[in-house]
């Protein structure tokens, strides 16, 4: 009914702009206001209509309580040779009861198990990636908004994306590509309502639609969980509350955080660790580029 009443509004004020636009009285400078002004009428029309719809879908997709209330763990173990130098790392998902089992001492000798994340390992399942994660816990939401945005002023690029999110978070590539990926996700189920609400002037002006829930998350975040989060946890296996971040979205600290994991470990990362780290970024990043 609020979108028939908006239609008719416009098809009644439709005449009354053409003729002031027509107006030899009219200074270009007004006619140009005018007309920015009638194009940001539309297209804020065009968004509350499609939050709506989106709404609709979002609201009834499940959330993603489950993908936090589970018994796995992504755990690198590491190896040591005969000198008793640490020297292969695997990563493998074991729940929390065979990650506790007991094994023989000469194997608890030869073997260090660190947990790394709640849940399947996945590209973001490092050290180096965690700690990132814990660097820019009230920083990467912001940063990965930017880089979103600026995406969408070329054109829903990518590309931009995922460069803007590599130099600014420092994120592995790997890593980065899971963002990436969520984002895509995002462009494609929750385009209209993040743009109204993440976007000048849109985000100051009332929505005509309202979740049937409370939530202290805001609608495109929301909408963004939901529809995208299962496919990004699948590719990138850590995420902040995976590792026990506490960020800047208001999260059910109960239900949703990782307290599992071996910071310990995750902060022995020496300077050694950090170039190696860097120099697999930089090859990887001129592969990309070939």
């Amino acid at each position: 009914m609020l979108i028939n009443s908006f239609a008719a509004e416009l098809k009644r004020i439709y005449p009354i702009v053409l003729i002031t636009y027509q107006s030899k009285e009219m200074a270009i400078s007004s006619k140009i206001l005018l007309i920015t002004a009638l194009f940001i009428l539309i297209l804020y029309v065009y968004l509350l209509i499609g939050e709506g719809q989106e709404l609709i879908v979002w609201e009834s997709t499940p959330n993603t309580l489950d993908l936090y209330a589970t018994s796995d763990v992504c755990v690198e173990t590491i190896a040591k040779d005969d000198t008793d130098t640490p020297s292969v790392a695997t990563k493998s998902t074991k729940t929390l009861a065979e990650n506790a089992r007991k094994t023989n001492e000469s194997d608890q000798e030869q073997h260090q198990q660190h947990i790394l994340n709640c849940g399947h390992c996945g590209k973001c399942s490092n050290r180096h990636d965690i700690q990132i994660y814990k660097q820019t816990r009230v920083t990467l939401t912001g940063m990965t908004t930017e880089c979103t945005k600026g995406g969408v002023l070329r054109g829903l690029d990518t590309n931009y994306v995922k460069e803007c999110l590599r130099r600014g978070s420092e994120l592995s590539l790997p890593c980065v590509d899971c963002w990436v990926l969520n984002v895509g996700c995002n462009w494609k189920h929750c385009f209209k309502t993040c743009i109204k609400h993440k976007l000048a002037p849109f985000r100051w002006l009332p929505s005509l639609y309202h979740r049937s829930h409370k939530s202290p998350v805001d609608p495109c975040l929301e909408c963004d969980e939901r529809m995208c989060g299962p496919k990004f946890i699948e590719c990138a296996g850590a995420n902040r509350r995976r590792v026990g971040v506490v960020s800047d979205i208001q999260r059910n600290v109960d239900l949703e955080l990782c307290d599992k994991v071996d910071w310990n470990w995750i902060d022995s990362r020496t300077e050694e660790d950090e170039a190696e780290t860097e120099d697999a970024v930089h090859q990887a990043s001129g592969a990309a580029e070939l």
